[in-house]
Parts: C-alpha cells; sequence; structure tokens
C-alpha cells in the first residue's frame, strides 16, 4: 500500500510543482513589467533629506544623500534647455535653480506614487523641498519655478499629487507675464 500512495503521490506532484512554478514565474515577470516597463509604483509616499551640490540647469539637481551623489530630477516641471539646443528662459531657470540652491543646502526630497522612482537616465524623481535652516521652510522647487515663470508643468501622464497646484501657479504666471511668458 505504501508503494502505490508513494508512486500516486509522486505523480502528482510534478504536474503540480511545475503548475506552482508557471505561476511564481508569472507573478515575478509580471511584477517586473509593471514596475520597469510601466513605471508603476505602489509604495506611499517617501521622503529623505539630502544636502544639495549644485544645479545642473533648472529642473535637475545633484545632491548628496549620506556618502552617494544622486542626480534628481525636478517632478512636475519641465524648464527650457540649457545644454545642447539651448532655448529661450533657459539661462534664467538654471540661474533660479542655482540661487534656490545657494539658499538651501539642505533639502528633502519626496516621491509621488504616481511617478517611477527613477526616469530613463536613472535620475531620482523627487519633489525638492527647503528643509532646516531654510529662510522658507516648506518652500518647493517646482513651485517656485513654476510660480516665477521659469518653468513650464509638466506631468507626463503621470496623476502627481501637486499638478493641480502647479497649473493654478502656471495661470497666474501667465496672465502676469513673468518669466518665460514675457519673453518667449
Amino acid at each position: 500500500m505504501s508503494f502505490l500512495s508513494g508512486l500516486l503521490t509522486g505523480l502528482l506532484a510534478r504536474p503540480m510543482g511545475k503548475l506552482l512554478g508557471c505561476f511564481c514565474a508569472a507573478l515575478l515577470i509580471g511584477g517586473v513589467i509593471d514596475s520597469t516597463v510601466l513605471g508603476n509604483r505602489s509604495e506611499p509616499t517617501s521622503e529623505s533629506s539630502a544636502r544639495t551640490l549644485r544645479a545642473v540647469d533648472g529642473d535637475t539637481l545633484v545632491v548628496l544623500q549620506g556618502s552617494v551623489e544622486q542626480r534628481v530630477r525636478v517632478l512636475g516641471i519641465n524648464t527650457p534647455e540649457v545644454h545642447g539646443h539651448k532655448e529661450c528662459g533657459g539661462e534664467a531657470a538654471s540661474q533660479a535653480a542655482k540661487h534656490w540652491v545657494q539658499q538651501n543646502d539642505i533639502v528633502t526630497l519626496r516621491s509621488d506614487p504616481a511617478a517611477p522612482d527613477r526616469d530613463r537616465y536613472g535620475r531620482l524623481l523627487r519633489y525638492v523641498e527647503a528643509a532646516g535652516m531654510s529662510p522658507e521652510p516648506g518652500t518647493d522647487l517646482s513651485s517656485m519655478q513654476v510660480r516665477d515663470g521659469h518653468a513650464r508643468v509638466a506631468a507626463y501622464g503621470q496623476d502627481l499629487s501637486a499638478i493641480a497646484t502647479l497649473r493654478a501657479l502656471e495661470r497666474q504666471a501667465k496672465s502676469a507675464k513673468r518669466g518665460l511668458w514675457a519673453r518667449c
């Protein structure tokens, strides 16, 4: 009798093992595609502190997190280019970001659940907010750039948490003809 039960167990275990293995592989592949290819994230918003090193341009910074240097692409905005093909307003946007960095050496980097962790160039995608000894705690670079007319709102199809606020600031900058809306 034990021979017969062992035989039946062996015959049934192999197909069930294969089925379970295929199911696990499908879950793993689906998760990789969801997070890597589609950029979907389900994590809540996370925050971390960093030291600003420099502004690369109006919407990209270099920061130091612990001992790791990171490039950060500021969420919710797009500023005119200053590298390669220079665009109208790019230099003013870059100078505004550089000035902001000088005033805010410690910042809070805040992710958005609607955005991937990094862009296609490997930059962290974060809101960058003043922190610590800043003269204006809670002021974020995205809002400042849009409010002053140095950036356009750019969500790239993502339902970002700050998008409504940024769009309102953009409408105000346009109607007041600030920055890009005056020159370009």
